[in-house]
């Protein structure tokens, strides 16, 4: 098979190019009789080719010659896409698809698409969604959900609300392609765990959080079940906030959640030292409010870490009988949740064995496999 990629937009570590870079690397390490092209701008090329491991980088072929969307001024955007469009077409005309993996990206007018929808969060009615994000993605999904283009997604959850929101999809259409973590996810010797550099001593005992600064990441409840816990946890155990934002967003979390001494926000936390905070975490506590896969779980896994997250969404879907789940919507069971985790050696334990098994089950060698068995299907239906 020949598989073109749209790499336009495949620069920095964003949970869909993190997909896309785990993806493609194993589907050129699995099947290298296949054909893998990274499509992308003129002045892009290099800055997505140094994100892919070397080996990687020899399997794929490699094309900039799609122009930027802007060659013609902001107000003149609509006839420059329709012009990259037309490129699309033609830079695709002779392969079996083009692969789209944003589906905010998705060319409608190329007959050979497949694409990958993370979720239909967008799509929520929802305070945390904003009006013009809605509207956008409408269009997009809707555009997706017209075609006859085969749809990959990251769990059943979203196949279910794909197919239950666009009931003319056809189900044969969607397949699930479970996502996984890297292999830098893993049990650390102990004298590799020093945090000391983030105000983390040896002995401090901690819950972590790894996400945006969101509503729907749920992030000020968890503050707030924190802040609530009895005064002898207060005084033991932090909060480790590894969340990024906007600068507005930044200011406004700080107003309401960092007076608390215990609390430690850290921003762009490489995975290096996020796998140091994993080992020797008492917890994770990824208690979002949607989520259409939720990698975090299986990195916290991997590395050893408890779970406590959502009983919502994909979540219990992910984390299976490996993870002890709370109400997102209720700070006193969020806080119920952390109390567990930092009291109860022998549920932290216990979770941290099953996690070990449940990750063992989601990997990117999987998503791979899935994936090539999606382009069969595709090239059958076609």
């Amino acid at each position: 098979m020949n598989i073109v990629f749209d790499a336009t937009q495949l620069i920095g570590y964003t949970g869909i190019n993190v997909y896309t870079r785990n993806l493609v690397g194993n589907l050129a390490r699995l099947y290298p009789e296949d054909r893998y092209t990274m499509l992308t701008s003129y002045h892009k090329l290099d800055r997505v080719f140094s994100q892919f491991e070397a080996a990687t980088r020899e399997q794929i072929d490699w094309r900039n010659s799609l122009p930027n969307p802007l060659m013609l001024g902001r107000t003149a955007k609509p006839i420059s896409e329709r012009i990259i469009e037309q490129m699309f077409r033609r830079q695709v005309s002779k392969a079996d698809f083009l692969h789209t993996t944003d589906p905010y990206h998705f060319q409608p007018r190329v007959p050979n698409s497949i694409v990958t929808v993370h979720d239909i969060i967008p799509l929520y009615a929802e305070d945390w969604v904003h009006p013009t994000t809605r509207k956008r993605m409408e269009g997009k999904l809707s555009a997706i959900a017209r075609s006859r283009s085969t749809i990959f997604v990251p769990s059943h959850f979203v196949r279910k609300e794909l197919l239950e929101y666009f009931d003319g999809i056809a189900p044969e259409r969607v397949h699930v392609t479970y996502e996984g973590s890297g292999n830098a996810f893993r049990v650390l010797d102990p004298a590799e765990n020093d945090l000391s550099r983030f105000g983390i001593e040896h002995h401090d005992r901690f819950f972590l959080y790894v996400g945006r600064i969101d509503l729907r990441k749920n992030i000020e409840r968890l503050a707030r079940a924190y802040l609530s816990l009895p005064q002898d946890i207060l005084k033991t155990v932090k909060l480790v906030l590894i969340a990024n934002g906007s600068p507005e967003e930044e200011k406004i979390f700080r107003a309401k959640c960092e007076w608390h001494q215990g609390i430690i926000h850290l921003r762009n936390v490489c995975d290096e030292d996020l796998v140091k905070m994993m080992n020797r975490a008492l917890g994770l506590s990824f208690v979002s409010l949607n989520e259409g896969f939720g990698i975090p779980i299986l990195e916290a896994m991997q590395c050893g870490c408890p779970v406590l997250t959502s009983n919502v969404t994909s979540m219990p879907e992910i984390a299976g009988d490996a993870a002890l789940y709370i109400d997102p919507y209720d700070v006193a069971a969020i806080a119920a949740g952390l109390e567990r985790l930092a009291s109860d050696e022998e549920l932290r334990s216990t979770l941290r064995t099953r996690g070990f098994d449940r990750a063992k089950e989601f990997s990117w060698e999987r998503c791979a496999r899935e994936t090539h068995a999606g382009y069969r299907a595709a090239l059958e239906r076609l």
